[in-house]
């Protein structure tokens, strides 16, 4: 579809690559109850936010077809960010990237989309190889499997919906999975 912006995916997933390999090393390290409560409850904070504001912050250039000048220095440390968090607490990054890049960067909520899930595909490869040798996967094979073979299908499908969607739904759509996504987390914490 000719969404994603390369270069800045290829920076960005740079800066995340480190990032995740740092949180598959440290995840074992962090109090896991209490980094669950706090990060789950920004995650609620910030979709119950999104969810409000959509309307009213996201701009015309939020919906352009064109790739905006973005802050290489800002997207690189938005990317680190989100590779040390996601390796963390097992996410897909893309709840934490695209209202950065959308908000922070001026991307165009189609291109944050497509190009944060280049930029995850990359970072997630390099994390979850040093889950597998830090043992974090021993015994999962079968569940890691069957995810995969879900992703895939869910990509296609995602990609395919995205194209019919207005830049304000999705990014309402998003603010629910973040708040979902922050309530779980606070649960698990409990």
């Amino acid at each position: 579809m000719k969404r994603i912006n390369y270069r800045a995916g290829l920076l960005f997933a740079v800066a995340a690559v480190p990032g995740a390999i740092a949180g598959a090393i440290i995840v074992d390290y962090i109090p896991q109850r209490i980094f669950n409560l706090i990060f789950g409850a920004i995650l609620l904070l910030v979709g119950l936010y999104l969810f409000v504001s959509a309307g009213k912050m996201l701009k015309p250039e939020h919906e352009s077809q064109t790739f905006p000048k973005y802050n290489l220095t800002a997207g690189m440390v938005i990317s680190a960010f989100t590779g040390l968090i996601s390796s963390i607490l097992g996410i897909g990054g893309g709840i934490v990237h695209v209202p950065m890049m959308v908000y922070l960067l001026k991307f165009p909520v189609h291109f944050a989309t497509a190009t944060s899930q280049f930029i995850l595909a990359i970072m997630t490869f390099f994390g979850t190889l040093v889950h597998i040798y830090n043992g974090n996967l021993s015994g999962q094979w079968r569940i890691v499997i069957l995810l995969a073979i879900g992703v895939l299908g869910g990509a296609q499908l995602g990609a395919f919906l995205s194209q019919k969607l207005h830049g304000r739904l999705i990014i309402k759509i998003l603010s629910a999975v973040l708040a979902f996504v922050g309530l779980r987390i606070i649960y698990q914490g409990f």
